[in-house]
């Protein structure tokens, strides 16, 4: 399994703080926006690590939008990675309890997250951290960064 750290590089707390500041938006309206106390957010851009462990991929992915942040340059994704979705993961998932080469608790204790949801409503995956979509699609070779959407 991944360990958050393992999925930032050093200075992006410290580049988020330069996008929030470069969108003239502040810290408690991002908190407010998140659904997340004005710490937790003041957390994102202290340390490296929390935006990939203590927020949910869609409070990710909201929080970039908010501050103009291109999320496959900012996690070193470049162009070149092939995009991947929710349905996709939930499918493959789906497919190799189906075949019984593994239970769905057996799965679940090897990826280290609760998956019975995800695969009922695929949508849900946006509800975990970008450490879980990394262990989970891990499993299957699929970097979590093929899930982030394309810069606009």
């Amino acid at each position: 399994m991944f360990q958050p750290e393992d999925l930032v590089a050093s200075g992006q707390a410290e580049r988020l703080t330069e996008a929030r500041k470069s969108s003239g938006r502040d810290p408690g309206e991002l908190a407010h926006l998140l659904g997340i106390s004005y710490e937790a957010y003041r957390d994102l851009e202290s340390f490296d690590e929390e935006i990939v462990d203590t927020i949910s991929f869609r409070q990710l992915v909201l929080l970039a939008g908010a501050v103009r942040l291109d999320l496959r340059s900012f996690f070193g994704a470049g162009d070149q990675m092939e995009a991947c979705t929710f349905a996709d993961l939930a499918a493959r998932l789906n497919q190799l309890v189906a075949d019984g080469a593994v239970t769905l608790a057996a799965l679940e204790d090897e990826v280290g997250w609760e998956l019975r949801e995800v695969l009922e409503n695929p949508d849900m995956f946006d509800e975990l951290p970008a450490v879980a979509l990394a262990d989970i699609g891990g499993r299957f070779g699929i970097d979590w960064r093929s899930f982030l959407p394309p810069a606009r």
